[in-house]
């Protein structure tokens, strides 16, 4: 056999499409007629960037939320200035960058109007 190797990544970088929490439904193509969406969690451990993005036909809050060790889902706050992501503004690709050691996350959207349809929302991971 001739087989030959190379260099590669240590990690196999991964593109996931977020679900509405508890579902089988893409959090893509999703209507909201009230109150906020929140996306299955996606597992995060072991990569070291984590990239979402998400677009939406209205404007409103993102906040990307980490589950902690004593099962608590919190707000992730890069800067530790106790501020999320802030505000979404309609028909924007909106990409948030994480990074730090984390194991489970997800996205919380609350549309400022309704009805209110997701086309994009997704995670790379590498």
């Amino acid at each position: 056999y001739r087989l030959r190797f190379s260099d590669g990544h240590e990690i196999t970088p991964m593109q996931l499409p977020l679900y509405d929490e508890d579902t089988n439904n893409l959090f893509a193509g999703l209507g909201i007629a009230a109150g906020s969406e929140t996306s299955h969690p996606v597992p995060v451990f072991g990569f070291n960037m984590r990239t979402f993005h998400f677009r939406a036909d209205q404007a409103g809050d993102i906040d990307i939320e980490i589950l902690t060790e004593a099962g608590n889902w919190r707000i992730y706050s890069p800067d530790a200035t106790g501020h999320t992501e802030g505000t979404y503004a309609a028909n924007e690709l909106w990409s948030f960058v994480m990074t730090g050691d984390l194991v489970l996350a997800r996205l919380t959207f609350t549309p400022d109007a309704y009805p209110c349809t997701v086309s994009d929302a997704e995670v790379v991971m590498r």
